[in-house]
């Protein structure tokens, strides 16, 4: 032991350290294995115990932004003067048993939910009183539809005879649409 370096000495201190703990905890387990087995599904249920107090945040201001920071101020002053009371809706359709919803009879069925959607009312408050206000692709409202290319007329759209030719004319790709 005396012909050896410190590093080596030291290597063997620690080595020597962690086989006594190893082997003492090996020989707990080996001579009262149900009471090591219960010790361990108890520390599982304490540390599982901190899943209650777990809180998910899914606001990016809150996940991206330092707290503090002079952006999130900004942030809060911008809101305070300037509340939004617009919100966006996606819809997104598909073909009843594996078809394509840019072939006639699926564009058409979605042009007739569409209207429907647009005669609901609520409180005599039409989706026209409350939509975002962009003329243009056929509808006062700012939508973001394939169904712009027929102006939302299941008339137009009936009479044509190629609605995937129109969407390529117009430079929509269906490979583009179909993703």
């Amino acid at each position: 032991m005396e012909g050896r370096n410190i590093f080596a000495r030291m290597a063997g201190v620690v080595d020597e350290f962690f086989a006594k703990r190893f082997y003492n905890i090996g020989s707990f387990v080996g001579r009262r294995p149900c009471l090591s087995i219960l010790l361990s599904v108890l520390f599982m249920l304490v540390c599982a115990g901190g899943f209650s107090q777990l809180n998910s945040e899914s606001r990016a201001d809150k996940l991206w932004i330092p707290q503090g920071t002079r952006a999130q101020e900004d942030e809060a002053a911008y809101t305070r003067h300037f509340p939004s009371g617009t919100r966006f809706t996606n819809l997104i359709l598909e073909a009843k048993a594996g078809g394509n919803i840019l072939e006639k009879p699926a564009l058409l069925a979605a042009m007739e939910l569409h209207g429907k959607i647009e005669k609901l009312k609520f409180e005599n408050t039409t989706f026209t009183d409350i939509c975002v206000k962009q003329p243009g692709m056929g509808h006062e409202c700012f939508i973001s539809s394939v169904l712009g290319l027929w102006g939302y007329s299941s008339e137009i759209l009936a009479a044509d005879q190629d609605p995937q030719a129109s969407l390529s004319t117009a430079g929509v790709s269906t490979e583009n649409l179909e993703r």
